[in-house]
């Protein structure tokens, strides 16, 4: 049986992510009866093991009270924050799937996709900077941004076009993972960086 990193992955995240919320949920809980708006008499049958710390806490006096409705909001917002974090896809330390068979599987990192593409960019004619973010992540097919830097001087569209053009052909190539899409962000360096980049 093939061991499919993108799918163990996935199930990773759905785990992490239900767990996070399941904790959010507490957090919400705990809040709610710290501020005396529910009871813990209201948690019967399997929730009954919630009973007894949440009678614990509607005992406290008022200012201790406050400090575990605080505690609580902050605790609820991260475990949020991180739910979230666990489908975003833009995070720059990913990995993305080259090879996976029975013997193993071939990852490369973010950065590293991104650094062939850059060098990739630099390699169209009037193109003399080039920074690359990728989104996309184990599997799939990445996403590219590419901004560059164009010389005074240089045919702007063809720039971006070769530039465009050698990003897709070297990753798909060298990299071996589809890009879905490049979106190319020009701008004309002015002659003050370029004399004294030159200096």
């Amino acid at each position: 049986m093939v061991n499919d990193p993108a799918r163990n992955a996935l199930f990773y995240k759905l785990v992490t992510a239900f767990v996070f919320l399941a904790l959010a949920v507490v957090s919400a809980i705990v809040l709610l009866t710290a501020a005396g708006v529910i009871s813990p008499s209201s948690f019967e049958g399997g929730f009954s093991f919630l009973r007894w710390p949440l009678e614990q806490i509607s005992r406290l006096v008022w200012p201790r009270r406050i400090a575990v409705v605080g505690l609580a909001v902050i605790s609820g917002m991260l475990f949020i924050t991180l739910v979230l974090k666990q489908f975003s896809n833009t995070d720059r330390s990913g990995w993305h799937v080259l090879n996976s068979d029975d013997r193993g599987f071939i990852v490369l990192d973010t950065r590293g996709i991104a650094s062939i593409a850059e060098q990739a960019a630099l390699s169209a004619h009037g193109v003399i900077e080039a920074n690359v973010l990728v989104r996309g992540r184990h599997s799939s097919p990445v996403r590219l941004r590419v901004d560059i830097g164009i010389y005074p001087g240089a045919n702007v569209k063809q720039s971006a076009f070769e530039a465009r053009g050698a990003v897709i052909e070297t990753v798909e190539t060298m990299v071996g993972i589809d890009v879905q899409d490049v979106v190319v962000k020009a701008h004309v360096v002015s002659p003050d960086v370029l004399i004294r980049g030159l200096g």
